[in-house]
């Protein structure tokens, strides 16, 4: 599934604006239709290393979809 860039956009822009105003809900519902192997593979190696640290993910997750 593929989107306009525009619209892309201004998602991020909305993302943005909700972060500043201290209201996320919208994010993380949006976030909860991304499957959990894609949003662990959006994570830089650092983060990934962090989520394992605090337990969010096990190190078996990391590269789990290559």
């Amino acid at each position: 599934m593929w989107h306009d860039d525009d619209l892309l956009e201004l998602v991020l822009d909305q993302i943005q604006q909700d972060i500043i105003d201290g209201d996320v809900s919208a994010v993380f519902e949006m976030f909860g239709h991304i499957p959990r192997d894609i949003l662990i593979g959006f994570l830089s190696p650092s983060r990934q290393e962090q989520a394992v640290k605090q337990g969010s993910i096990k190190p078996e997750d990391i590269g789990a979809d290559e």
